[in-house]
C-alpha cells in the first residue's frame, strides 16, 4: 500500500513515502506526534531487489552491516542474508533516502528488523551532521532534566536507570540509545528516539541534561568530578561515529567537545543498592557538593600486558609488541593484582586508594604507602601513564 507517514524525534522530522507498511505498528509509531525540528530526512521505500553497484568499496561496520562509498555521491548501507535482504541508498549529508526491501521468504520480521537497523544508521549520521550524536547510554528524566548513565555493557547502567526510576520516581527515556542534540548557547538536550536496546523504551520526550555519569561498579558509593578530557575520553568510547564517513566523524568529535564544556561529567562508584541514587541525588538537585569528590589525574597500566592467575600466583606477563621489550614477568600478590585490574581502565589515585580500603582489611596510611610503591615500581618499569 502506497501512502505517507511522518515521524517527529530527535529535532527531526523523517518523511517516509512508498510501500511504507513495512513501518507500520513498529516502534517508529510511538513518534507520530508533531514536534518542533530543525532538520528533515525523506525515505521512499520500494519493494525492488537492491541495485547492484560496480566498485563499491564495502566497510563492514559491526551486527551484519556493510557500508559502500558508491563513486562519492551516494552511501549504501545493506544488512541481511539472501533470502531477507535489504538495503538502503543515502545521499551524502543522509537527508534523502531511497529503500529497497526484497522478498521475504522466511520471517517478515527478520525482513523489518533489518530494514529499521540501516534506516537508525542512517538517521544517526545524518543527526551527526547537525550537532547531534547517539551514546550508548541510559538516560532518565527526574524533576524535568535528563541524567545520562554510561558505561560499557554489563557495567551497571540499566541497573542505576532502575534504581531511580523505582526509588525516586525517575523515567526511563531510553534504557540503550538516547540521542543528544545541542543548539546554539542552550543547554544540551536528550532525546527518547524510536530504537532502544533490551529495554525497548520508546518515549517521545526530550529534556536539557543537567550531567553525564561513568557508571563504575564499587563495594561503596561515592561521586568524583571528571575533567573535560576524561570526559573527552569516554564519549568518544560512547558515542556512535560513523568512521567511512570523514566528515560526519569530525562533526561529531565537535559535538563531543562541546558537550564536555556545556555538561558536567561525573564518575559514579556504585552498588546494586539506591546509595549511589541518594548520593548523586543530594549533589545534582540539592547542592551538597561538599560531597562531590574534586577532578583527579587518572591513571592507567599501559596496554600490550596480560594479567593471569597460574597454579594460585598472580602474573603479569607482556603480549604482542611488548614481548621483544619487556623480557621476564611480573609476580603480584592479592593486594597488588586488585590495584592492576583496577588499572586496566582510567582510575585516579585516591579511587584506587579507596576500593582497596573498601576489599581488604588494612589500615589507611598502611595501605596508601603499599598503592605508592607499587605505583612507582611500575611506572619505573614504562608499565603507568598518568593522564589528565
Amino acid at each position: 500500500m502506497l501512502n505517507m507517514h511522518t515521524f517527529y524525534f530527535a529535532n527531526c522530522c523523517l518523511q517516509v513515502s512508498g510501500e511504507s507498511s513495512i513501518l507500520d505498528d513498529s516502534q517508529l509509531s510511538y513518534f507520530r506526534n508533531k514536534r518542533p525540528y530543525s532538520t528533515k530526512v525523506v525515505l521512499n521505500i520500494s519493494l525492488d531487489a537492491c541495485p547492484v553497484y560496480e566498485s563499491v568499496a564495502n566497510v563492514p561496520v559491526g551486527s551484519g552491516v556493510t557500508v559502500g562509498d558508491i563513486a562519492g555521491e551516494e552511501w549504501l548501507f545493506s544488512r541481511g542474508n539472501p533470502e531477507n535482504l535489504c538495503c538502503l541508498a543515502a545521499s551524502r549529508d543522509y537527508s534523502v533516502l531511497r529503500g529497497y526491501i526484497g522478498e521475504a521468504e522466511d520471517n517478515e520480521q527478520v525482513l523489518r528488523e533489518n530494514f529499521i537497523h540501516l534506516l537508525r544508521l542512517a538517521v544517526e549520521c545524518h543527526l551527526a551532521h547537525n550537532n547531534g550524536v547517539s551514546v550508548h547510554a541510559s538516560c532518565v528524566s527526574f524533576d524535568k532534566k535528563a541524567l545520562l548513565f554510561a558505561a560499557p555493557a554489563g557495567a551497571g547502567k540499566s541497573t542505576q536507570a532502575g534504581i531511580w526510576e523505582r526509588y525516586l520516581g525517575a523515567r526511563i527515556i531510553s534504557g540503550d540509545r538516547p540521542f543528544l542534540h545541542l543548539s546554539g548557547d542552550d543547554a544540551p538536550r536528550a532525546f527518547g528516539v524510536p530504537w532502544d536496546g533490551k529495554e525497548q523504551i520508546f518515549l517521545q520526550e526530550n529534556y536539557p541534561v543537567l550531567g553525564v555519569m561513568e557508571v563504575r561498579r564499587a563495594n561503596a558509593s561515592s561521586l568524583r568530578r571528571m575533567s573535560r578530557d576524561q570526559a573527552f575520553n569516554l564519549m568518544v568510547k560512547q558515542c556512535f561515529i560513523p568512521m567511512w564517513d570523514d566528515a560526519a566523524k569530525f562533526s561529531v568529535m565537535k559535538t563531543i567537545r562541546l558537550l564536555t564544556q556545556k555538561v558536567p561529567f561525573y564518575r559514579l562508584f556504585c552498588t546494586r543498592e539506591e546509595s549511589a541514587a541518594q548520593l548523586l541525588h543530594k549533589v545534582l538537585f540539592t547542592g551538597q557538593k561538599s560531597i562531590l569528590k574534586k577532578v583527579q589525574a587518572d591513571l592507567k597500566v599501559k596496554e600490550g600486558f596480560i594479567l593471569k592467575n597460574i597454579v594460585d600466583e598472580w602474573i603479569v606477563m607482556p603480549t604482542g609488541k611488548n614481548i621483544k621489550n619487556f623480557e621476564g614477568a611480573i609476580i603480584l600478590n592479592d593486594v597488588s593484582a586488585f590495584i592492576w585490574r583496577k588499572l586496566e581502565k582510567s582510575i585516579s589515585r585516591d579511587d584506587i586508594l579507596q576500593a582497596v580500603l573498601d576489599e581488604f582489611d588494612i589500615d589507611r596510611q598502611t595501605a596508601a604507602a603499599d598503592l605508592d610503591e607499587f605505583l612507582g615500581k611500575i611506572e619505573d618499569l614504562g608499565i603507568l601513564h598518568r593522564g589528565l
